[in-house]
Parts: structure tokens; sequence; C-alpha cells
């Protein structure tokens, strides 16, 4: 049996087709920076916004390449300690979290409350439980449409937190409050489309004007979220929003939204809502242990006293501010009076467990 060789020829070369393209679209660039939301009740010199201080205090590049996965820089600087606060303690570190959360579990967190408002807001609109919404309930849902301004303005104090904090472990807890801020702000976002698409006449078109409304029931935690970007310290971020405003006014705001709208045939809030809390109840619970840990340190006292107070008399503002909302529904099932003193009775309940009870006017 003669062998046959057998002629290797190469692949003919690829040709390469022109297409006739159009000249490509001259791309505008903004002119300026998007104007922020006026500030309403801080004077000119106490405003600041956050890209002032990523512009002013944020690591250079050879900084963030060799030291930003450890914490420490090439000149043996800990990038934590950058921005101390008033508060002092031996080792910031020792702070833990006391849901023990890490970056994988914690996002997984954040995912399944996304899913659960995604999944069960779409099969909510979608199997048309909003028919028996009742048209007296709408307004109450355009003023839970412009709450998306204070979840945003929320935001834009944990950015200041996790960047200034004092440790690693306290930073990454105040990166996770940036995950949910942004949440709930994509969230009331997202669902303020979804009801203008399945309530007829209804839109968020007014949302703004609500947020700005000098006097209206969001003005309160307008003003409270407005002294929380003035905050320079990132340890009293942590007390105004973790430890104060959450229960004080924030929480008793969104069981209005849940329980009110229940009882005006609205199936679907409550399930955004719920999530909502879930986030806030999170974030309390960690803040107590780092006033806990910040309370070893017999000096910390009265700061956090003065921190308490100060915040204590904003958030319990921004609770009675909420009181028109009450009677402005066809089928009101909560009273103002009631709710502020319940929101008032939990709060307590805090500030006894971190022995701060016998601070005057806080707790009572």
């Amino acid at each position: 049996m003669t062998e046959k060789t057998r002629e290797i020829h190469p692949p003919p070369p690829t040709q390469t087709r022109e297409f006739d393209q159009p000249p490509p679209t001259p791309t505008r660039r903004r002119s300026g920076r998007p104007k922020p939301i006026p500030f309403t009740y801080i004077p000119l010199e106490d405003q600041k916004e956050y890209y002032e201080l990523s512009l002013n205090g944020a690591p250079t590049e050879s900084e963030a390449m060799l030291g930003g996965l450890t914490g420490y820089y090439d000149t043996g600087g800990y990038i934590f300690g950058r921005y101390p606060s008033r508060l002092t303690h031996p080792n910031w570190r020792r702070f833990r979290d006391p849901d023990r959360y890490v970056f994988r579990t914690y996002n997984a967190y954040l995912a399944e409350q996304a899913a659960i408002v995604t999944h069960g807001t779409e099969t909510l609109l979608s199997t048309g439980y909003l028919d028996c919404l009742d048209p007296g309930w709408h307004r109450a849902l355009q003023y839970l449409a412009a709450f998306r301004y204070h979840e945003a303005g929320a935001l834009k104090l944990w950015q200041f937190v996790q960047y200034a904090a004092g440790s690693e472990p306290i930073s990454y807890c105040g990166v996770e409050e940036c995950g949910s801020r942004l949440i709930t702000t994509h969230t009331l976002n997202r669902y303020a489309l979804d009801l203008a698409g399945a309530i007829p006449g209804w839109n968020d078109d007014n949302a703004l004007e609500l947020w700005l409304e000098d006097g209206g029931p969001l003005a309160g935690a307008r003003e409270y979220v407005e002294h929380g970007l003035t905050v320079r310290d990132w340890a009293e971020g942590i007390i105004a929003d973790g430890v104060v405003g959450a229960p004080l006014y924030y929480e008793p705001a969104l069981r209005f939204f849940a329980i009110n709208g229940a009882a005006h045939g609205d199936a679907s809030t409550p399930t955004i809502v719920s999530s909502f809390t879930a986030l806030a109840e999170r974030r309390t619970r960690w803040a107590k242990e780092f006033v806990k840990l910040a309370l070893e340190v017999d000096d910390n006292r009265p700061l956090i006293e003065e921190w308490v107070a100060r915040w204590t008399a904003r958030a319990e503002a921004a609770l009675e501010g909420l009181a028109p909302l009450y009677g402005s529904v066809p089928r009101p099932v909560l009273d103002a009076a009631g709710e502020a003193d319940r929101a008032k009775a939990a709060y307590g309940a805090i500030i006894q467990e971190l022995g701060l009870e016998t601070l005057t006017g806080v707790g009572a």
C-alpha cells in the first residue's frame, strides 16, 4: 500500500468587507455641574456636597494602587485615621457587626430584599391588584414618591461616613448603608414609573414640589436630611441616621404607608415598605453596637449625649410633621398621636439599652 502525500495549503486570507458608515454623531457635553436641590434650613457657610469631600480628600492614584486593598499606604499612614472623630477609642477596629455580614453575605441579603420588591411588585401590578385601589390614596402615593429625595440625601450622608470612618469594619457598614439607600432610592423611582403605568391619571410629576413644600408633611424630614448633609464627624452621622432617625421618624413614616396602603386596597406598597423597614432595623442594630463601643471611653459620653439630644429634637420635629398625612386619607387606620407615642417608646427603649436614659428630655 503506497502512502500518498497530501499537500497542505494555507487557508485563503480573510477578506474584510468595508461598509459605508455614517459620520459619527458629535457628542455634546453638559456644561457645568448639575444644580443640587437648594438647602432650606442650612446657612450657606455650613453647606457641603460630597463631591467636595471626595475631590479634596481622595487618595492619589498611586496611593489607591499601593494601599487601597490593605488600608495602609506606602507612607505608612492608615487611611481610616485621616478624618478622626471627636469621639476617641484606642482601637476602632474592635467594632463587630452584630449580624456578622461580609461582602458576599450582605450583597446576597440586599439581592434578596431587591427580589422581594421587584418580583412582588411586578406580580401584583400584572395581576390587576391595584384595580381596587381607593382613589383617595393617590395623593399619599405621591408623597411616597417624593420620599425618594429623603433616601438620596441619606445616601450622601453614608457616602461621607464610609469614606471618613475610623476603621475598616465601621467603614464597611457604611458602605452597606450606601448600598441600601441606593436600593431604596432606585426602588421608589421605579415604583413611581410602575404606578404611573398602572393607575390612570396618576403621576409623580409633583414629587420635587412635595419634597420642597414648606410646612408640608415631609418638611421635617427634609430639614433632618439637610442637617445630615452638614455633618463633619463620621461618628455623629452614625448616631444621627442609625440610632436616632431610624426608629424615631423614619420607621413611623414607612409604617404609615404600609398599613394605610393595605387599608386602601394597595397591596404593593406594603411589600416595598417592609423591605425598607428591614434595612432600617439592620442599620439600628449595628449603630447601637458602635455606640456601645464608643461608650467604653468615659470621655465620649458627654459628646454622645450632646449629639443624641440635638438629633432627637430634630427627629421629633420630623415625626410631628408627618401628622397631616394621617388625617388626609379616606380610611385612616392609624392615629398620629398614638403612632408618635409608639415611636417614642421604641426609641426610649433603645436609649435605655445604651445607658443614656438619664439624658434630660430623651427617652422619656
